[in-house]
């Protein structure tokens, strides 16, 4: 059992309630506390520590990144998020080259690498952000953190990979093309050329058991072949 006994209960109660205020789009005083606490922590450590290499996106300094997001969000009826960019002068390259989101659909953030948006094509760009949209779209976040406080670290894992999986398939959904698998495999390749270890290491199978994100191969796959059902149906 992943969780305890005399959690289950609890765990249940809590579940169903918040995926039944998604369903119904009732913005609870729980939901609306967990959203505006868990961007307000993020955004706050992250300027905490990175100050001068994470900085806000205004239409005039990315115009493509607030355009997609901006039109993203309305498609998926969600407020629109903070908008950040990790630019190069952060020491490390893996957040250059990443995308995540926190909150939910009333308020939340999405932090965008700069090589990603220096990189990637307007259309893989767009199939990434699109990826982090739906995560606040599908209330990932709030959901993830509820379970984390009752599940045992490999259950979170195996959850956040099924919810990666979701927000893939709303990715293509909301985009209407497949544009994030071009961003997923650049994002591979950089992870092979820059990381060659953790790149060799998420090949293994056993990294499912730990990993948060399903592979990249794997994603891939799932999402053209979600999009060739699509086109036949």
């Amino acid at each position: 059992m992943v969780v305890k006994m005399c959690s289950m209960k609890t765990l249940s109660c809590v579940l169903l309630i918040f995926v039944a205020s998604v369903q119904a789009g009732v913005a609870t005083p729980f939901r609306r506390t967990i959203q505006a606490l868990t961007t307000e922590l993020v955004v706050r450590q992250t300027y905490m520590h990175s100050s001068n290499r994470v900085v806000e996106v205004t239409a005039q300094d990315y115009p493509l990144v607030y355009e997609i997001i901006s039109r993203l969000a309305t498609k998926a009826a969600i407020n629109r998020p903070l908008m950040f960019v990790i630019t190069r002068r952060n020491k490390e390259l893996s957040p250059q080259m990443n995308a995540f989101a926190v909150g939910g659909k009333y308020m939340s953030a999405i932090f965008v690498g700069q090589r990603l948006v220096e990189e990637l094509t307007a259309q893989e760009l767009e199939g990434i952000l699109a990826h982090e949209i739906a995560h606040i779209q599908l209330g990932h976040v709030e959901f993830l953190f509820l379970s984390s406080l009752f599940l045992k670290k490999t259950a979170v894992a195996e959850l956040s990979q099924l919810l990666e999986s979701e927000a893939d398939a709303q990715s293509v959904n909301l985009t209407g093309h497949k544009g994030i698998c071009g961003g997923l495999q650049k994002l591979s390749d950089f992870l092979r050329k820059y990381k060659p270890f953790s790149a060799w290491y998420d090949d293994f199978w056993f990294n499912r058991l730990s990993f948060m994100h399903p592979r990249m191969a794997d994603r891939i796959e799932v999402i053209n072949r979600r999009v060739v059902r699509q086109q036949v149906a």
